[in-house]
């Protein structure tokens, strides 16, 4: 499983300035693999596009002349592991994030980022606990997290507290016969 020490895996989700509009050119490999995320999580169906852009480090969710997107890198895309079904459970949390970000409408800034940024990595654990990850591999994408307190994120402590929180209300879900609410 590729490794990158340092990269703050928690993308700040910012209008799209600097980035061309629309950003980057449509892909079959990223549509394909952010096909197999939703499907291997039991989802259909998608409030936005995904584009391939060599204009972000991993994974970005924005709004961008109206339409909503995830950007992601070809490095990004390319370690996933989507094409065999063995996930890099980093990167898939990654992904689970900027999804949710959409589905919680939590991608233009609204004042509430730490609440936003706990909403969203719960959201990553369940989509994780729904495409088979054990819990320590839902917490794979915690791991590079910086442990302090910043403007934009809470603290390590507490978003991994959020996936941990979110993978148990799938898994309880799952044990009673149905899906988690969402967070």
């Amino acid at each position: 499983m590729p490794r990158w020490p340092g990269i703050v895996l928690a993308v700040l989700v910012l209008p799209a300035s600097g980035l061309a509009c629309p950003p980057s050119l449509e892909s079959a490999t990223a549509a394909s693999a952010l096909h197999a995320v939703l499907g291997a999580a039991g989802l259909s169906g998608a409030n936005f596009e995904i584009r391939e852009s060599n204009q972000v480090l991993n994974a970005r969710a924005l709004i961008c002349g109206g339409n909503r997107y995830i950007l992601v890198s070809d490095q990004f895309l390319s370690g996933l592991g989507w094409t065999d079904g063995n996930w890099n459970w980093t990167n898939a949390g990654i992904m689970a994030r900027e999804i949710g970000r959409h589905v919680m409408g939590h991608v233009v800034y609204r004042g509430e980022r730490h609440r936003e940024e706990i909403s969203a990595d719960r959201y990553a654990g369940q989509l994780l606990f729904r495409m088979g990850a054990s819990l320590d591999q839902a917490l794979a994408m915690t791991e590079f997290l910086p442990e302090v307190l910043s403007s934009s994120h809470p603290r390590k402590s507490e978003r991994v507290a959020a996936v941990r929180a979110g993978w148990g209300d799938a898994s309880d879900a799952a044990d009673r016969g149905g899906a988690p609410a969402a967070p």
